[in-house]
């Protein structure tokens, strides 16, 4: 019995896929819930597992990304604010506005969207949050609700000001915030997920089908797709393109807002013509791998500090450097592996994931190729370089209006690597 078994009944039972978590993060949580066990051996590990729902709830609570605060990525929140006020409430006069966060983590982001209708003008009993997550113990956390200084970050805090009380060890939301949220624990893979508290006008899931492998991105996508009114609004991941949500929902085209209306129907897919595609990207591949094979391998910057030094890799430039000069020379499923030993280790190299991205496209898997650019994009988000590719592959399959988001994106980018170079 090997890790690789206990984690394909990880990614069954919760669609978390290991090698988006990095390739030992399923490794280091099993360690420690064997060792709690007095456990040396997996198989005996996997009895454990197999018969206590206890112990996989455990060893979920040990998996999942909590990292979050209160109202991350602005954008989202201002958008929010402005369709309540200019588009929602004229709509639904007397009506009760529903709205989801899944996952809630630790409650900061379902929070922030109680704060936020509150500051559009809503009475407290005119809307309800619901907040659900897998894990057990994120959901304790949230219904104990008291925030140190790490959810507070950014230059906008004037809302702890109006909507928190200090508390001794921190901060806690005041009566009206805190009641106007409902915390249950709950997986949104499963078919019946949140079935009798929906529809949902507003739906906050943002960062987490990046972490699914695709089935279960599919089975994600229905659920969300069934909880949220037909003219309501969904706010994704900035990672999170309609190729991850699935063809049932269509951006706004707001810029830096994520969000998505869902669709009448699914439509038909789009057969691949490798011929023209390859025409539109056989000009930019050569340089691009050149260009890569210069650049510093770099990891996720919030787990490069978090994470002790990879020992599995010993010089990630070097791999990187190789496998840039395999795909020049076309051995792409050579490259490729060694790409996947960048990307699957601690510190994922976001210069891999972008040259894996380059790889499929030259192979004619589009799909693959745009998920590739999205976590380049999710590692670093000023990437420009799988910015650019993640454009043309938009562009190719006639999504405007998120092209035309991306294009906005990539032009701040520049525009901000053109001030601090002058």
């Amino acid at each position: 019995m090997s890790i690789d078994t206990i984690a394909s009944l990880l990614t069954q039972k919760t669609g978390l896929d290991p090698a988006a978590l990095g390739a030992d993060a399923v490794g280091r949580a099993v360690r420690r819930r064997m060792a709690e066990h007095g456990l040396s051996d997996y198989g005996r590990y996997e009895e454990t597992l197999l018969a206590s729902d206890e112990e996989w709830q455990s060893l979920v609570d040990e998996i999942v990304v909590r990292e979050t605060w209160f109202f991350r990525d602005w954008t989202p929140f201002v958008f929010l604010r402005r369709y309540v006020r200019e588009q929602w409430a004229p709509a639904h006069p007397g009506h009760v506005l529903r709205a989801l966060s899944v996952p809630c983590a630790t409650g900061e982001e379902a929070y922030s969207i109680a704060m936020t209708l509150l500051d559009a003008g809503m009475a407290k009993e005119s809307f309800r949050v619901d907040a659900l997550d897998v894990s057990r113990t994120a959901i304790a956390r949230c219904r104990e609700a008291t925030y140190r200084a790490a959810s507070f970050r950014g230059e906008h805090l004037e809302f702890r000001r109006r909507h928190f009380a200090a508390v001794e060890g921190g901060y806690r939301p005041l009566p009206e915030v805190a009641a106007a949220v409902a915390f249950r624990q709950g997986n949104l893979l499963d078919a019946g997920f949140s079935a009798a508290r929906g529809p949902y006008d507003v739906v906050f899931c943002r960062n987490l089908l990046i972490y699914f492998d695709l089935a279960s991105r599919k089975r994600a996508g229905e659920n969300l797709h069934r909880l949220l009114a037909d003219a309501g609004v969904l706010f994704a991941g900035h990672a999170e393109t309609t190729y991850t949500l699935g063809p049932r929902f269509a951006p706004l085209g707001e810029p830096g807002a994520f969000a998505y209306r869902k669709t009448a129907a699914v439509p038909p897919s789009d057969p691949a013509q490798p011929g023209e595609w390859h025409a539109v990207t056989r000009h930019s591949r050569g340089s691009a791998w050149g260009a890569l094979r210069q650049l510093p391998c770099s990891p996720d910057a919030s787990r490069r500090e978090s994470m002790p030094p990879n020992s599995s890799i010993e010089d990630p430039q070097s791999l990187l450097e190789r496998a840039s000069r395999l795909a020049d020379e076309g051995s792409l499923d050579a490259a490729a592996a060694l790409c996947r030993q960048l990307v699957e280790g601690q510190d994922p190299c976001v210069e891999a994931h972008c040259l894996l991205g380059l790889i499929q496209e030259a192979l004619g898997d589009r799909l693959q190729a745009e998920d590739y650019y999205n976590r380049a994009l999710f590692l670093r988000p000023d990437h420009y370089e799988s910015l650019v590719h993640l454009i043309l592959l938009v562009e190719s399959r006639g999504d405007s209006a998120w092209a035309a988001a991306l294009r906005a994106r990539a032009g701040r980018i520049r525009d901000l690597e053109k001030s601090h170079a002058g």
